[in-house]
C-alpha cells in the first residue's frame, strides 16, 4: 500500500504482477486516508502490518492492535530516530515520540537497516537490544559490472533516489564543486521529485550545471551504475 504516492516503484510492482493500492493521501486528506486503511484492514483480514516512518501509520497500527490482539506489527526503521523526531516542533514531537514508544512496545520485532539506526532506537526508547533485528538493504552483485577507472577519464559520480530536500543532494553538489578544476568530473542524478527544480537552479547558481546530468526516473539502474565510478548515498 502506497499511502502518499506510488510513482515508478508502484508501476514497476504492478508490471511484476503485484497487487498495489495508492491512496494519494496528499490529495485525499490524512483522515480520509486513515479511514480507508482501516476499511482495507477489515476487508482483507490482514495478519501482519509493517509500519515505516509515518506517524499516521504507526498510530493506526496501535488502533488495530487495540481491537485485534492477534495482529502482528513489525516496526521498520530506516532513519536515525533523532531525524524522525527533531523535524517536528512541540507538541507534535512529544506526541509522535509517544506513538513511537507505544508502537515499539506493541511490535513483534523492530527492524533497523543498520547498527547505527539500531543504536539510535536504543538511545530514545527502553527496548531490549535482542528485540531489534538489523536487516541491511539487499543487493544482487551479479546485476552489476565493475568499471575500471582510468586516471585520464572523467570521474563519474552518481546519486539514485527521490529528489526531496532531506536526501541532501544539494549538500553533495556543494561538496563536489570543491574538486580542483584540474580534475574532470560529472555528477549524475537519477530520480525525480518535488525538489528537482530547486536542484537545477542550485546547479546554475554554483556554476556547475554543465557538470550535472538529471536523468529522471529510470528502470535500468544497474546498467547506469556499471558506467559510474563513485556512488553517493546522501
Amino acid at each position: 500500500m502506497f499511502v502518499w504516492a506510488g510513482g515508478p516503484i508502484e508501476k514497476q510492482m504492478r508490471e511484476y504482477g503485484a497487487s498495489t493500492i495508492c491512496l494519494e493521501a496528499n490529495k485525499l486528506g490524512t483522515l480520509k486516508a486513515g479511514a480507508q486503511i482501516l476499511r482495507y484492514y477489515q476487508r482483507e483480514k490482514v495478519d501482519i502490518i509493517v509500519v515505516h516512518g509515518s506517524p499516521l501509520l504507526r498510530f493506526l497500527s496501535l488502533i488495530i492492535k487495540k481491537f485485534n490482539k492477534n495482529i502482528r506489527i513489525y516496526f521498520y526503521c530506516h532513519a536515525d530516530m533523532s531525524y524522525q523526531l527533531d523535524r517536528y516542533r512541540f507538541p507534535k514531537k512529544q506526541i509522535f515520540n509517544m506513538i513511537n514508544d507505544r508502537c515499539i512496545k506493541n511490535s513483534e520485532r523492530v527492524i533497523a537497516i543498520s547498527e547505527y539506526v539500531k543504536r539510535s532506537i536504543l538511545k530514545y526508547y527502553k527496548i531490549h537490544p535482542n528485540k531489534i533485528s538489523v536487516v541491511y538493504n539487499a543487493i544482487n552483485y551479479d546485476m552489476f559490472n565493475r568499471r575500471i577507472h582510468v586516471p585520464e577519464d572523467t570521474i563519474k559520480f552518481v546519486f539514485v533516489g527521490r529528489l526531496v530536500e532531506v536526501k541532501g543532494v544539494q549538500i553533495a553538489m556543494r561538496a563536489i564543486r570543491e574538486i580542483p578544476k584540474t580534475i574532470r568530473w560529472q555528477f549524475n542524478i537519477i530520480g525525480d521529485g518535488e525538489y528537482r527544480e530547486e536542484l537545477e537552479k542550485l546547479s546554475v547558481e554554483l556554476g556547475i550545471n554543465d557538470n550535472i546530468v538529471f536523468w529522471g526516473n529510470r528502470n535500468n539502474i544497474s546498467e547506469i551504475l556499471s558506467k559510474m565510478d563513485i556512488f553517493l548515498h546522501v
